[in-house]
């Protein structure tokens, strides 16, 4: 993320949600209405189109597509909202469970704070001061209202950043309560140890217990001699974006590697499988593009 300014990332991630959000109802599997308040530039100025219902069917098959023929394959946009989909539904999980205190790595424009209904929850927002502070400014001039207490805490992730969370008000005076931490999208960018710093700090803020739901992109994708064509032109699309892919791993030796920082329990499944259990479950029509064979969620508990 360029310094003083919002993460385009977040805002890019916005304008997918708000097309899903579009979906006809045979094929809609997120619901998202907020994310239109976080359109970055120029997504913004398409803003009036998407609350003209006539032109929604347009909008949706145009906003599909859009990404795809950037990465020169079918199936971004599904990638990312399947998997903000499954991250919801272990929330709602999670709260039915007893936990009330969610922490978000990396949150962007995170929405989950004000359409998911988490009345006794808090959430903690942890992200980069400049994106934050955009999205605060957002949430001040639409008035809009969360579900539940909402916490920011503004941490630059390109340097040492735990103990600084750890000093944070709330999570000194909430350190006994079962957590969940959401880490969303961002694994894929950094340094192996950057990751397993990361890993390390989820588990200290998990010592009493709870869940780390993350994702993480199969081994193959940084392979510079691999034969997996749509890999191969994702890595050079982040590359020409100035954001490379620097980690990724096969789920057999990450549930190892989560073991040796004691998540004792560790269950993967790929966007693929979610994609077609949320078919079935819900009859759904959601296409099944060969990428999303190529991302896990990872859900550990402690």
């Amino acid at each position: 993320m360029k310094s003083k300014r919002a993460s385009d990332t977040a805002g890019y991630t916005s304008a997918m949600r708000a097309i899903a959000n579009l979906a006809p109802m045979d094929q809609k599997y997120l619901h998202d209405p907020f994310s239109l308040e976080f359109l970055p530039f120029p997504w913004v100025l398409t803003k009036p189109l998407f609350s003209t219902k006539l032109l929604a069917p347009l909008i949706y098959n145009i906003g599909m597509k859009t990404p795809d023929k950037m990465v020169g394959f079918p199936g971004m946009t599904s990638l990312a909202c399947l998997r903000h989909r499954y991250i919801d539904d272990q929330i709602l999980l999670a709260y039915k469970e007893g936990i009330r205190r969610f922490i978000l790595l990396g949150a962007g424009y995170d929405t989950r704070s004000l359409r998911l209904s988490l009345p006794e929850a808090t959430m903690l927002e942890v992200d980069h001061p400049d994106t934050q502070t955009r999205k605060r400014k957002i949430l001040r001039e639409k008035n809009l209202q969360p579900s539940c207490k909402l916490e920011f805490a503004a941490v630059d992730f390109s340097k040492p950043w735990s103990e600084e969370l750890f000093s944070h008000p709330y999570i000194k005076e909430s350190a006994n309560e079962p957590t969940m931490v959401i880490w969303e999208g961002v694994s894929c960018y950094l340094h192996e140890a950057d990751v397993l710093s990361t890993f390390e700090t989820v588990r200290h803020l998990l010592q009493s217990g709870g869940v780390f739901i993350f994702d993480a992109f199969s081994a193959e994708l940084t392979k510079s001699e691999t034969r997996i064509d749509i890999l191969r032109k994702m890595r050079e699309f982040v590359d020409r974006k100035g954001e490379p892919f620097y980690w990724a791993e096969d789920i057999d030796p990450l549930k190892e590697k989560l073991a040796s920082y004691d998540f004792k329990q560790v269950d993967a499944i790929t966007i693929f499988d979610i994609a077609t259990n949320l078919s079935n479950k819900e009859n759904l029509n959601i296409s099944q593009d060969e990428i999303l064979k190529y991302l896990a969620m990872f859900h550990c508990r402690c």
